[in-house]
């Protein structure tokens, strides 16, 4: 068979295979289509789309809460009101009372009863020992010591059971009505109970105080030696969704503080404080399994911050707050307030590294925008019957194919390159041609 007429055969497949690839221009149309929907429909439309999934919503958790921060509102509950064992979130309280009633510089010293009447989690105090209310506080939060708790109650009420009479009247003037305080660390106690919504409650007056959002929201704190230990003592936060302890796997951006809880009989309970563009939510759980609270905290927040009736509606009051906060400053002039000014002003500071992050997560967005766009603009062209042709001249060019020119125009892009004067000596001086 001679070379012209392989070539011609080769032609004939490759123009069917070719010509049937054609024909699945319309489900080509369809794929990319779906792309450029997925990926650049307006914010608006995938908002509304988490919005529908997320009135689905299901947790693990028998009561949970979602509360706004500034208003007080309750953007989700399930059984908000169900009375709990609270365990160590009890400690917002004791916090709370201890930055009200008392400076961070007092001393306080341990009793005999605060180290021997608490169990469970705490840092080693011996009787006597003296720390000031601060490290107090930082002991209490962070490492959730009981004894801590039980130092403050004595401090701050004078005697024990003043502290929790406090407790309970705190508790009344903040709108709780299924709270009862018996004790100032959550160690189990059947007259010791509150609710998911009257957490939420507590813990949006402690946030009100600048000085416990920074303990709460602190990852590490070293308490320095007292006159009962010579060394350090180095304290961790235990809110996985704040800290990498014992794992990354629950760190949530956005979280700025909260607090753990746990006894056999309460079962896991978790309060999670989370800010977003203008919006600060207060998270609370009660009787988890082991890890539901982190995965039930979490779904909880992205809820949130992901509807957009939430997030819009918060974000614009935070902008207008700030700008009429920044007007009126700046009537009275620039001074020794400056730094609270532009705070006010949801002014952002962002470092170098972090903006060549964002310029480079913004050019990888567009060039993959304009990828789905050049794919989709095939699509539609290979299922209008558009088609590749090539020229003599090696020029190629996209056109309209018609019937009787299909074979023709992808034979003519197989076609044998002709051969020219120098090719054809070649072959006449290997057959032993001589050149006259």
């Amino acid at each position: 068979m001679s070379k012209q007429r392989k070539h011609q055969q080769r032609s004939r497949v490759f123009s069917c295979n070719l010509r049937q690839f054609l024909q699945m221009g319309r489900y080509l149309l369809l794929v990319a289509a779906y792309c450029v929907l997925a990926h650049l429909l307006p914010a608006q439309a995938a908002g509304a789309a988490e919005e529908i999934e997320a009135e689905e919503i299901e947790i693990a958790g028998n009561s949970a809460i979602v509360m706004e921060a500034s208003t007080g509102s309750a953007l989700y509950e399930k059984n908000a009101k169900e009375e709990h064992y609270p365990a160590s979130i009890t400690k917002i309280m004791t916090a709370l009372l201890a930055i009200e009633n008392s400076s961070l510089e007092e001393e306080v010293t341990f009793s005999s009863d605060a180290v021997y009447k608490t169990d469970g989690s705490g840092i080693a105090r011996d009787v006597g020992e003296s720390m000031t209310m601060e490290e107090c506080l930082y002991g209490l939060m962070l490492q959730s010591a009981n004894e801590c708790a039980y130092a403050i109650a004595e401090h701050v009420g004078g005697d024990y059971d003043t502290f929790i009479h406090m407790m309970n009247e705190r508790a009344k003037e903040l709108g709780c009505r299924s709270t009862h305080f018996n004790n100032p660390h959550g160690l189990p106690d059947t007259d010791h109970y509150t609710c998911a919504y009257d957490m939420a409650l507590i813990s949006r007056e402690a946030l009100n105080s600048e000085t416990f959002r920074k303990i709460a929201g602190t990852e590490e704190y070293t308490i320095p030696p007292t006159n009962k230990h010579k060394e350090e003592t180095y304290l961790r936060n235990t809110h996985k969704m704040l800290t990498n302890y014992q794992g990354s796997e629950y760190l949530y951006d956005g979280c700025i503080g909260g607090k753990t809880g746990y006894t056999s009989a309460a079962k896991n309970t978790l309060v999670t404080f989370a800010r977003r563009e203008g919006m600060t939510l207060i998270c609370v759980v009660l009787n988890e399994e082991k890890s539901k609270q982190y995965q039930d905290t979490t779904a909880l927040l992205d809820y949130c911050f992901h509807n957009p009736a939430f997030t819009e509606k918060y974000a614009q009051k935070a902008e207008k707050e700030g700008e009429s906060a920044l007007e009126e400053d700046c009537a009275e002039g620039l001074s020794e307030n400056a730094d609270e000014i532009i705070r006010k002003a949801n002014v952002q500071l962002i470092p170098l590294d972090d903006l060549q992050s964002l310029q480079k997560q913004n050019f990888i967005r567009q060039t993959r925008q304009k990828v789905i766009l050049g794919i989709l603009a095939a699509a539609v062209a290979v299922g209008a019957g558009m088609g590749i042709v090539r020229y003599s001249n090696g020029f190629y060019w996209l056109r309209h194919k018609r019937r009787y020119q299909e074979y023709y125009a992808f034979k003519t892009i197989g076609e044998p390159r002709r051969r020219g004067r120098r090719s054809w000596q070649r072959r006449g001086r290997r057959r032993g041609w001589r050149r006259r």
